[in-house]
């Protein structure tokens, strides 16, 4: 009887992986620049500053404008999960107040919610603790969260956030779930959900990035989230935020 010890030498893959990432970071990052400009350019000309258009013309140039909007979004979202997965993404945690964040993504969220008749609500205590995280970063993940509930309920359905102090953590930590009452993931998806690229499988699905993104951002700050789902009864996307404390925790 013996031992059989394997080594191998990841040099080489980590190596190549590194190359793949910064090409990637690179090409999305020189994509930026053109894209910005046939936007600028499209937005001046929507906006008559060449002049007077027909019916047909601001048609076709609503359209394109709609749809370089749509692939600006994408580079964007390619390029901050690239950030996030590199370590470049810059965290600027402060003191946040979570329930005035709550409160700024559902009022954002509402023409869109009332256009599907899809009611937003929220259950959070006033005296909830401050957290401490990057406001912008968590601001984004609540926006892709509500979104995406608000995009797979049904009309006349809910969205929901809360907030809570879990204070069974070995350190305080709070809750923060976004459910909906829509048709659920397929229990085949949810393991591989937080996966680039991977979508829940419903009609009107988008790149597969945002919960990506969503999980990245909850890491960085030393949190987790996780998806609970059951097909026809409606998701629950929970993810966990450090308490702020006087001292960075």
């Amino acid at each position: 009887m013996g031992r059989l010890i394997v080594l191998r030498d990841m040099t080489q893959e980590r190596a190549v992986e590194q190359m793949r990432d910064d090409m990637t970071h690179t090409m999305v990052h020189d994509l930026r620049n053109p894209l910005s400009s046939i936007l600028m350019s499209v937005e001046f000309l929507v906006g008559g500053a060449m002049g007077a258009l027909t019916f047909q013309q601001l048609d076709a140039l609503t359209i394109t404008r709609r749809n370089t909007r749509r692939m600006m979004e994408l580079v964007n979202a390619i390029l901050d999960v690239s950030r996030l997965e590199s370590g470049r993404m810059p965290i600027e945690s402060d003191a946040l107040d979570v329930v005035q964040v709550i409160e700024e993504v559902l009022q954002a969220q509402t023409t869109l919610a009332s256009e599907k008749g899809i009611r937003l609500e929220s259950s959070v205590s006033p005296t909830l603790p401050l957290a401490w995280a990057d406001r912008d970063l968590m601001h984004r993940v609540l926006q892709n969260l509500v979104g995406n509930g608000i995009k797979f309920t049904p009309d006349g359905g809910v969205v929901s956030v809360t907030a809570n102090l879990d204070e069974q953590a070995p350190r305080p930590i709070l809750l923060l779930s976004v459910s909906d009452t829509g048709s659920g993931i397929p229990p085949e998806i949810q393991g591989r959900l937080f996966q680039k690229f991977v979508t829940g499988g419903q009609e009107g699905r988008g790149s597969g990035l945002g919960l990506a993104f969503c999980k990245l951002a909850v890491e960085a700050h030393g949190g987790r989230i996780w998806v609970d789902s059951i097909p026809n009864h409606g998701t629950t996307f929970t993810f966990t935020v450090p308490v702020a404390h006087r001292e960075p925790p």
